[in-house]
């Protein structure tokens, strides 16, 4: 199989399988010519390096309510002070 670059395969009528192959073919990091369009293509795989340090979540803060108070209604109030 040729080694092609994406658009050249999708253009030339591969399947989606073949592209899948192909594109697990690739090596990281070697230079690859394209015999279609005759451009030099790079597979540069992003690996994924677990931290050293430990993450740290957040921490969530609870508000307490403050109770309410249940005050009386303000015609009473103003009628006791009279």
């Amino acid at each position: 199989m040729e080694i092609l670059c994406g658009s050249c395969a999708q253009a030339k009528g591969l399947s989606i399988e073949e592209r899948i192959v192909l594109a697990k073919s690739r090596l990281p990091k070697q230079l690859y010519l394209c015999p279609s369009c005759k451009s030099e293509h790079t597979y540069s795989s992003k690996v994924k390096i677990p931290s050293q340090t430990p993450i740290v979540e957040p921490t969530r803060e609870v508000l307490e309510k403050k109770p309410e108070n249940k005050a009386t209604a303000p015609t009473e109030g103003q009628m006791l002070l009279f």
